[in-house]
């Protein structure tokens, strides 16, 4: 998954037990939990989430409320 935003935003998900996030110069980190959930700082450059749970992953990224 890739993430991104026009203004710095902190996403606040579970993605799965086994997430990191990787930079554009490939650095990996283990994101923060909170409430058993993980913790992403979102901006302007790109972001790889990887290890995601993929039913998760597939639920939330279809889902959308009006």
């Amino acid at each position: 998954m890739v993430v991104w935003n026009q203004k710095q935003v902190r996403e606040v998900l579970y993605l799965g037990d086994k997430v990191r996030v990787v930079d554009v110069w490939g650095r990996t980190d283990v994101p923060i939990t909170q409430a058993h959930r993980q913790v992403v700082e979102v901006s302007s450059m790109p972001k790889f989430i990887l290890g995601l749970e993929p039913r998760v992953a597939t639920w939330r990224m279809n889902v959308n409320f009006p």
